[in-house]
């Protein structure tokens, strides 16, 4: 499946308006947006009050018209479906589908690298892979991308 990637502007707009229903929707003190709070960004809010729920609902229409939160949601829903897989369906956080993580592998492995050694580590792990399982394979080709980006670094 495919979709718009957002852009800078949804995902700001989207982390603002998420900010503010975090603070009307705190179960046990919710607070008007900063932006729109009375006594200098301090006021608690009722959602029994019409006023401020008024107030509430305009800033966030307001902030919804500065993108598109259509955008922003359907695409970490595209991210994280499984079918495409680009993130690791069973970690707990967001990272590189497994597939991916060994398609990045297998490119710094056959990158033409400029820095001789590099190259000559890509050789060395390149020939003892044959005899290696795919774990251990695994392990030694990230640790000298590792090693070798520590280096780069330095």
């Amino acid at each position: 499946m495919k979709m718009a990637k957002a852009s800078e502007a949804d995902l700001n707009m989207a982390m603002d308006l998420a900010g503010m229903l975090d603070n009307l929707g705190h179960r046990h003190c919710p607070a008007m947006p900063a932006v729109i709070a009375r006594n200098d960004g301090d006021e608690d809010f009722d959602r029994d009050d019409d006023e401020q729920c008024g107030r509430a609902l305009r800033a966030l229409l307001e902030t919804a018209d500065r993108g598109s939160l259509f955008r922003v949601v359907y695409g970490a829903a595209v991210m994280l479906d499984p079918r495409n897989k680009l993130v690791d369906p069973g970690a707990d956080s967001i990272e590189h589908h497994p597939d991916r993580q060994d398609s990045a592998r297998l490119r710094w492995l056959l990158e033409d690298h400029a820095d001789p050694a590099k190259r000559e580590r890509c050789r060395e792990l390149l020939g003892r892979m044959a005899g290696m399982s795919y774990s251990a394979a695994a392990a030694d080709i990230d640790a000298a991308m590792r090693e070798t980006a520590a280096t780069e670094a330095a």
